[in-house]
């Protein structure tokens, strides 16, 4: 990645990368998702291919390999693919109960909603999600920037306070 080659080189090497993460092998795992990370800005779209095997690794017992795939999910994020990754974001939040990663989990959640949200109601509908599933880690800045949508949206207001009213 660091000499000049072609992108066909560059795309292989970041194919070849992610066939580590199927490894069942700790060390390759991380060594792959670590690489994985610092190749993100030569392509992008290459590394978000392997998306399926980098959140396979967030159900790892090792906390190292789970906070590599959790930072490299939410960089490879997009518009397109903002409902997959938070609906099984929010699977996942179902599934673990380690208290420090929850918090981070639920930051990223709420961080992919606010930079990509296809639509202002389905911020509403995933964050209030986040907040019924993992409330008592969420973020202060989650809750204001949900109330500031809320609150300068009028049209929003009557939506939001039924889907708040039904969630407790």
């Amino acid at each position: 990645m660091a000499i000049e080659s072609t992108n066909s080189l560059k795309t292989l090497a970041i194919n070849i990368l992610g066939k580590f993460l199927t490894h069942k092998d700790a060390n390759s795992k991380y060594c792959s998702l670590f690489m994985l990370k610092k190749v993100l800005n030569f392509d992008i779209n290459a590394v978000g291919k392997h998306k399926a095997m980098i959140m396979d690794c967030l159900k790892e017992n090792d906390s190292s390999i789970k906070q590599l795939a959790l930072d490299l999910t939410y960089l490879i994020s997009n518009e397109s693919n903002v409902k997959a990754i938070v609906k099984e974001l929010l699977n996942y939040l179902l599934s673990t109960n380690d208290s420090d990663f929850l918090k981070e989990l639920t930051l990223k959640i709420c961080l992919i909603v606010d930079k990509h949200a296809p639509s202002r109601r389905w911020y509403v509908d995933t964050v209030t999600k986040v907040l019924t599933l993992a409330g008592n880690y969420i973020k202060e800045e989650s809750i204001s920037l949900l109330i500031h949508l809320v609150c300068s949206t009028p049209d929003l207001k009557s939506y939001a306070l039924h889907k708040l009213y039904f969630s407790l």
